[in-house]
């Protein structure tokens, strides 16, 4: 017990407290509570607390708390909490912290923090934060924020606005989902609206992003854009199953202004593996379409066009139209 230090180049066995500082040479293993810093030069077995920073040469094994950071040299198992970093060459379980979390070596371990989570090398981690999560090798079970994820080989889910992983046997579901060694195929397609589009999907089978554009072949001053989300289930080599569901708008060529004028999809079609590289699909959509009255295009021109027409409706400044069509694609990669 010191008033504004202490010092031992020994082992401290016990409890520590200092208004200032506790300076040990060797191992602590015990309670070590100080207002502003920690500092061991070996293991640190127990629980630790300072108003500003720990800082432990060699393994640290407990709970530890600090208001600025907590930096671990070595490994690091049990929960680490602080108001600005953790910092650790091997985490063995949870770092808990307001800005970030940095490890070399993350095993089986929560990193949950208020900015960014960075680890080297990952074995079935679990990171959440708020702006983004980073492992660049190894494996990763879970990442969470509200932009950008980046996993070497994902095992469980991502979600966040941007995904980005190496290979995955899991799932990642955002905007825009990346996988080195995952889903990337080029579709085209026609309907009964008759749009020819192009669509670009990336992500994995399971769960891939659509990206879409296309032109009328009937009107070319008609063209169209949107995004949209799908799955691929196969039941042999050659047979399978798609389900998409797009958002995409209409526009005409000639009118500058962005009109609404939106046709959203959903597509449940049969796919054909007729080359290793490319599979045609085939099936019926579901439309629903919404539409300003006041534009210039209506589509009431295509009225005659759709399978099954389920509802129209033309009251006050809004066009309402839903009906069953048809789509054929060809998919390529």
């Amino acid at each position: 017990l010191g008033g504004l230090f202490n010092i031992d180049k020994g082992n401290v066995t016990g409890t520590q407290l200092a208004g200032l500082f506790n300076l040990v040479g060797d191992t602590v293993k015990g309670v070590q509570l100080a207002g502003i810093l920690n500092v061991t030069g070996k293991e640190m077995v127990g629980f630790q607390a300072s108003g500003l920073m720990n800082m432990n040469m060699g393994n640290t094994r407990g709970v530890q708390s600090a208001g600025l950071f907590n930096l671990n040299l070595k490994k690091t198992t049990g929960v680490s909490i602080a108001g600005i970093g953790n910092i650790s060459d091997s985490l063995h379980g949870a770092a808990l912290s307001c800005v970030f979390n940095h490890s070399l070596h993350s095993k089986r371990s929560l990193e949950l923090t208020g900015l960014f989570n960075k680890t080297k090398w990952g074995e079935g981690n679990y990171q959440l934060s708020c702006l983004f999560n980073s492992t660049r090798k190894g494996t990763t079970n879970t990442q969470l924020s509200f932009f950008f994820n980046r996993a070497h080989t994902l095992r469980g889910v991502q979600l966040g606005c941007i995904n980005y992983a190496d290979s995955a046997s899991g799932i990642p579901i955002g905007l825009l989902s990346i996988v080195k060694n995952g889903y990337h195929k080029i579709e085209f397609s026609s309907d009964e609206l008759r749009f020819g589009t192009m669509a670009l999907c990336v992500g994995v089978p399971k769960f891939y992003n659509i990206f879409l554009g296309g032109i009328n072949y009937y009107n070319t001053t008609l063209w169209t854009y949107g995004y949209g989300l799908g799955s691929d289930f196969t039941f042999s080599n050659k047979w399978g199953l798609t389900l998409n569901a797009t958002m995409q708008q209409i526009q005409m060529v000639t009118n500058a202004e962005i009109e609404a004028n939106l046709l959203t999809k959903i597509n449940v079609g049969v796919t054909y593996k007729v080359l290793p590289k490319m599979q045609i699909n085939l099936g019926p959509t579901f439309n629903l379409y919404l539409s300003d009255t006041e534009g210039d295009f209506k589509m009431s021109e295509f009225d005659e066009l759709g399978i099954i027409h389920l509802a129209n409706s033309n009251e006050t400044t809004t066009y309402f139209r839903s009906f069953i069509g048809a789509k054929l694609g060809i998919k390529f990669f």
